[in-house]
């Protein structure tokens, strides 16, 4: 790795991280929006990074100093962090005082969203929370996300979107996903298909890895004016099939950019229409998650076996040799592990 490509990585490194921290400093002024010291909540580590954590705030409205120490982490996808020498150091000092605040940053703009705190990590990290070994490095196992629902693949999937956050909202409010019927533009027809899903993935239509799965409980019509009453935005068409969602599901990493190219035809659909498909054909485009035992499913890797490119082996060198492990290489260049690691072994990384 060149020194400008790393100068290059630092400061992406430092940009994520600010977003970050960015975030939880609004966060805290927020859940603190009556302390008369608000402005004392602040981002003070940028200017000393020594001090082991990077925003000062209150525990409570009755503290009267800061007592609330927050170390930032980032993540996508699987939730994980790396503690330094001088964040253990902190944390062994303040106890219960320090906290890491892990911001999800394909979340951070959806309403509502609420960072995963760990309040004294060196003795509250359980055991969802694999340590490596000779290293303070963390990551999350859920035991919801090793396995998709039995009856996943067997079920109809229905893709949809939301267009905006009043949208969102009103899907969150009503547990209700609406689908358009008829002939015009963004309309289904009515057919098993259409009546029988069993889960929604619902995606920002701004930015589709933005994404969540529900549970669907059930279908039924509507008309304009029941959407109307249920205060639905803007409602364009006379008639609807409204779906009532029951669970959110642990996200199941789907390759969603991969999945609408394939099936999002814009010659024949326009962009945004729901789309219907097996939660067997789904699940071909899942990424990372263990499976069932038993149960073999065939991941797509939209990048398998092509040829890597100068900078795509410049960028693998360089994320793997600042401690990214092979499966999140393998989600990031859409490659199987195998691939990878034989990459890898070649460049005498592995």
């Amino acid at each position: 790795m060149t020194e400008q490509q790393r100068q290059q990585l630092e400061n992406q490194h430092k940009l994520i991280g600010e977003r970050g921290e960015d975030f939880v400093l609004a966060y805290e002024r927020r859940r603190l929006y009556a302390h008369p010291r608000i402005n004392d909540i602040r981002i003070v580590g940028r200017a000393d990074v020594s001090r082991g954590y990077d925003i000062q705030s209150f525990i409570g409205m009755t503290s009267v100093s800061p007592d609330r120490f927050i170390e930032v982490k980032t993540y996508t996808t699987t939730p994980h962090f790396f503690l330094s020498a001088s964040e253990q150091a902190a944390a062994q000092r303040y106890g219960t005082n320090y906290c890491i605040y892990l911001v999800d940053l394909s979340q951070v703009s959806l309403p509502g969203y609420q960072p995963l705190i760990i309040s004294d990590p060196l003795h509250n990290l359980g055991e969802q929370w694999q340590e490596k070994v000779q290293t303070l490095e963390f990551t999350y196992h859920d035991a919801a996300l090793s396995t998709v629902p039995k009856d996943f693949d067997t079920k109809t999937i229905l893709i949809g979107c939301f267009t905006s956050n009043e949208h969102l909202n009103w899907i969150l409010r009503t547990h209700c996903y609406n689908v358009r019927q008829g002939l015009i533009n963004g309309s289904v027809p009515t057919n098993e298909m259409t009546e029988t899903p069993g889960y929604l993935l619902l995606y920002d239509v701004r930015e589709p890895r933005n994404y969540r799965i529900y549970d669907i409980s059930g279908v039924s019509t509507a008309t304009r004016q029941q959407m109307l009453s249920m205060r639905y935005p803007n409602p364009h068409a006379q008639n609807y099939l409204l779906y009532r969602l029951n669970s959110r599901l642990t996200t199941i990493p789907i390759d969603i950019m991969a999945l609408l190219a394939t099936h999002n035809d814009k010659n024949v659909r326009t962009s945004g229409t729901p789309i219907y498909m097996s939660g067997a054909t789904l699940l071909q485009y899942i990424l990372g998650a263990p499976t069932t035992p038993g149960r073999t499913i065939n991941r797509v890797y939209t990048n398998q076996g092509k040829p890597w490119t100068a900078a795509t082996t410049s960028r693998l060198t360089a994320l793997y040799q600042t401690g990214t492990d092979i499966p999140a290489l393998a989600h990031e260049f859409k490659r199987p592990v195998e691939e990878i690691k034989n990459q890898l072994h070649l460049l005498g990384l592995l």
